[in-house]
């Protein structure tokens, strides 16, 4: 909400404007509305609000440049760009909705990978030893910046689509195992338990297998009493549907820290792109 005696650093206003960049990029959310979610529960200013919504269409406008068709680069806004009357519509609650904020994790959470920030710290200081150096200094140039993060982008690019490759495998084999498990007898509840290892809820997954056989189960209620029943056998931490379980949560894990650290290095590539324009200081 606006609050003319409100304050905010202006590292905050960047995340933000910087979030609502990408909530457009990777969700495709008009960009009015986008830094509408993603100003959602802050105190700003109006002169904040201003600042956040020129940053991000700049922010979006060069990751659109930066992917387009080098032979036809003419950029189109799907809903134009960020305007602050439409954005102070936005706040009638009978017009839109709040975003969950499960929904903005990806963007609003720190950085979990540790490697990465040391590289992007190694950057930065690249960045700014080039910004203060003289003509005749041979110290590394913003150029050499930017190519480096496009670098690291392709190279976690190349790696998200061998996790995605990966954990398709691993689903359709998890699918199977699951499958042949429901066949041979083993209650919903026993597949849950032998799979209760991992940070994921199985339990979505295995009504929806349930009610995709229905030789095996007839209704709702025999699902939800397959559920609650559970052996008193001890799980066998061997066995392949709790391993397949296991393999298939570590990659879908590894595949979120991946594309937040891909997503990382869109905001990095386009902050250089500018600063190569002659946009940044």
């Amino acid at each position: 909400m606006i609050n003319q005696s409100a304050r905010m650093e202006p590292s905050r206003l960047k995340e933000m404007s910087d979030t609502a960049a990408l909530l457009y990029i990777n969700r495709g959310i008009p960009l009015s509305k986008a830094v509408f979610h993603a100003i959602q529960g802050k105190e700003l200013t109006s002169e904040h609000l201003k600042r956040i919504l020129r940053a991000a269409n700049v922010r979006a406008y060069l990751m659109e440049y930066d992917r387009a068709d080098p032979s036809n680069r003419v950029i189109n806004f799907e809903g134009g760009l960020a305007d602050y009357g439409e954005i102070m519509e936005l706040f009638d609650v009978n017009k839109e909705g709040t975003m969950p904020l499960d929904s903005l994790q990806d963007y609003t959470a720190p950085p979990e990978d540790h490697k990465l920030l040391k590289e992007m710290d190694a950057l930065e200081s690249q960045v700014k030893t080039a910004a203060l150096a003289q003509p005749s200094e041979k110290l590394p140039s913003i150029e050499s910046a930017y190519w480096a993060t496009k670098k690291a982008e392709e190279k976690v690019a190349s790696e998200l689509a061998s996790l995605e490759n990966k954990r398709s495998f691993l689903a359709a084999e998890f699918y199977s195992l699951s499958k042949q498990a429901m066949v041979s007898e083993y209650t919903l509840g026993d597949i849950m338990r032998a799979t209760s290892v991992g940070d994921r809820d199985l339990s979505g997954f295995l009504v929806k297998t349930a009610k995709a056989m229905p030789s095996r189960f007839w209704t709702d209620e025999e699902i939800a009493e397959s559920m609650s029943k559970v052996s008193s056998d001890v799980v066998d931490p061997n066995k392949p549907i709790r391993r397949k379980w296991l393999e298939l949560t570590e990659v879908v894990k590894t595949g979120e820290l991946k594309r937040k650290t891909r997503d990382l290095l869109r905001i990095k590539k386009a902050e250089l792109l500018e600063k190569m324009r002659g946009g940044g200081k």
